[in-house]
């Protein structure tokens, strides 16, 4: 028999693809820009400022001088190759969260 098990995966509903595409950003060493504040449209990836260095915290340098970003994608990009790569990984909508933090 060949048939595939498939599970999914839900992260938590504080979680928005939108948020883990911010922290992704993040992480390669950009603050992404909303053309609107309201609405979850970017601008180029291109007017992406730099991340912050942080020389002057007191713990582990997570982003010291002389740190270059990495490439990154635009938000369409991402989210292609998330329902691509990752179909099984879904956020919970916050309707189906139980209160008590267990998704349902």
């Amino acid at each position: 028999n060949n048939s595939i098990i498939t599970t999914t995966l839900l992260l938590p509903s504080h979680y928005s693809m939108h948020k883990l595409y911010a922290k992704w950003c993040w992480e390669r060493g950009w603050v992404v820009k909303k053309k609107c504040k309201t609405l979850t449209t970017y601008e180029n990836t291109q007017n992406y400022e730099s991340r912050p260095i942080d020389d002057d915290t007191q713990s582990m340098l997570y982003w010291p001088t002389g740190t270059q970003g990495k490439q990154v994608y635009s938000w369409a990009a991402f989210h292609d190759f998330w329902k691509k790569n990752y179909p099984n990984i879904k956020v919970t909508e916050k309707e189906k969260a139980s209160p008590h933090g267990v998704e349902i």
